[in-house]
């Protein structure tokens, strides 16, 4: 579904309680980068594509997800921001303000559910190496790639009770990077 629709976000939340009878954990992994540019060169369009695909559906799916952990007392929300958030790059301002987006929404509903058993937090990674990335760091030289293993043993811990002390953090993954 179009997690951009609050309506499929709750599906999503619902269909998950139904079928495994509570929420413990949701990670907010959709999204990505799907448009580089200056910003005098980047139509609005790009914009709107960015923070739909990033910020919206990690706003969504947490409102929702939110609401069903506080009402059971406990659970773990995982987002996904991005060192994009920390560091500014060239051509990547629509992400960026996104994905910053998306480490404010972080510590903002950590601090409005931590009393309720709700722990909030985001993974920051750093570049991941696909045909896109390496594209848009060709001219780059050392640049410290962060693999997928990485990243998920990241998510992992914080959606585990190893992590229960931890909330409102955005955690970067990228070697130093941020």
């Amino acid at each position: 579904g179009d997690l951009t629709e609050p309506d499929v976000a709750r599906w999503c939340v619902d269909l998950a309680v139904q079928t495994f009878g509570r929420l413990d954990v949701v990670v907010n992994a959709a999204g990505g980068l799907t448009g580089m540019g200056a910003i005098v060169d980047t139509d609005i369009e790009v914009f709107d594509r960015e923070f739909d695909s990033n910020f919206k559906t990690t706003y969504l799916v947490s409102y929702a997800a939110a609401k069903e952990m506080v009402r059971q007392g406990a659970g773990a929300i995982v987002n996904f921001a991005s060192v994009a958030a920390l560091l500014a790059r060239p051509s990547m301002a629509a992400y960026s303000a996104a994905k910053a987006g998306v480490a404010a929404l972080t510590r903002s509903l950590a601090i409005e559910v931590r009393d309720k058993g709700v722990r909030v937090n985001a993974v920051a990674p750093g570049l991941a190496r696909s045909d896109a990335s390496a594209e848009a760091t060709r001219d780059e030289k050392d640049v410290a790639w962060v693999r997928t293993e990485e990243i998920v043993s990241a998510v992992l811990f914080l959606s585990s009770d190893l992590a229960s002390g931890i909330t409102g953090h955005v955690l970067p993954v990228a070697h130093g990077e941020a």
